[in-house]
């Protein structure tokens, strides 16, 4: 299947929104388009939209990070995603949507007829308002698996009002990003309710949040439960220590699902390092890929990791995590 072009930074204009919106309507065998880092604006988005809106359009896929769109712009996106049947992924990172563009986008998930699957919302520049919204949406969405919310202002109290959904059954997501939202560890009993009580839920990322050790002790307390469905957790850059290691050393032990999990750019020491090699050496570990910063460790540490590496070999320790495979489609088109 042709999958469809990236056109990023290209320089295009509104104008060439007119043909592009022609060639989405003509061409059926364009399901994926990248227009990233062009400066489209509302106007070029608008004209987008009259072929979503279409229905010999079958797009699937489409990034529109860093468009120029705001939110006079997401009205029109919002009746394309309620009439369009096909796009299932929508990137809208780095655009200054505010709380009232992502209430009309909120809208649009509202109905059963909006088909996404997956919603980047990164750096669109939304407040706990905007998570009222978007949370209250989740209720209402049957198809929505995979939310990026990452680099916005949600603050605990906007996560809370999204944790209390999750908890909801009814609630499909199965990937949430809320990397760099400004959450401590005040969140944190609220999240753990969630990722008990849904059992959907199998990837999280949480790095860049200033968590610390008392949020990660709590975190525990689900990753020790057996309803708990985590796969994939990223903690990076959480302000965590050696204080936490021994929590997540006890919960790895114990928990079968989790199999990847982001811990560099903390500060965990060698008594962190020991405490958590004492369990990823052993076999009752089923952690596949860790991210650690060993080039940062002392020697004693390098050399219980070495040991970690010749027991459990089946285990990757990256100093530079990634995220493949965590439903970022849009970072690899």
């Amino acid at each position: 299947m042709h999958e469809g072009p990236t056109l990023t930074c290209c320089d295009l204009k509104p104008i060439h929104c007119l043909h592009l919106s022609e060639a989405l309507i003509r061409n059926k065998r364009l399901v994926f388009l990248n227009l990233s880092t062009n400066n489209l604006s509302d106007d070029g988005v608008k004209l987008l939209c009259k072929a979503l809106e279409h229905p010999d359009c079958c797009l699937e896929r489409l990034s529109l990070a860093n468009s120029g769109l705001t939110k006079v712009g997401c009205e029109d996106l919002s009746l394309a995603l309620i009439s369009n049947k096909r796009l299932t992924h929508l990137c809208l990172a780095d655009n200054f949507l505010g709380d009232d563009g992502i209430t009309l986008i909120s809208d649009a998930l509202k109905y059963p007829q909006c088909t996404l699957k997956s919603l980047v919302l990164r750096s669109c520049h939304f407040t706990p308002l905007g998570s009222e919204y978007l949370s209250t949406s989740l209720l209402h969405n049957k198809s929505l698996t995979h939310l990026d919310l990452g680099s916005n202002s949600l603050q605990d109290s906007g996560a809370k009002l999204l944790f209390h959904v999750l908890q909801q059954r009814t609630c499909n997501l199965q990937e949430l990003e809320l990397m760099g939202c400004i959450l401590t560890s005040e969140c944190c009993v609220d999240l753990v309710s969630a990722l008990v009580n849904n059992p959907n839920l199998c990837s999280l990322q949480l790095g860049n949040n200033n968590l610390k050790d008392t949020g990660v002790h709590i975190l525990c307390d689900a990753l020790r439960n057996p309803n708990c469905n985590i796969q994939r957790l990223g903690l990076e850059h959480c302000g965590l220590t050696s204080a936490c290691c021994q929590d997540l050393s006890t919960s790895l032990h114990g928990n079968q699902k989790l199999l990847r999990i982001n811990l560099t750019k903390n500060t965990l020491g060698y008594e962190g390092i020991r405490n958590l090699c004492e369990v990823l050496g052993s076999p009752e570990c089923k952690l596949e890929v860790l991210g650690l910063d060993k080039e940062k460790v002392d020697e004693k540490a390098k050399k219980l990791l070495e040991a970690v590496r010749v027991n459990n070999p089946l285990l990757v320790i990256k100093s530079h995590y990634d995220n493949e495979g965590s439903g970022c489609w849009w970072q690899y088109f």
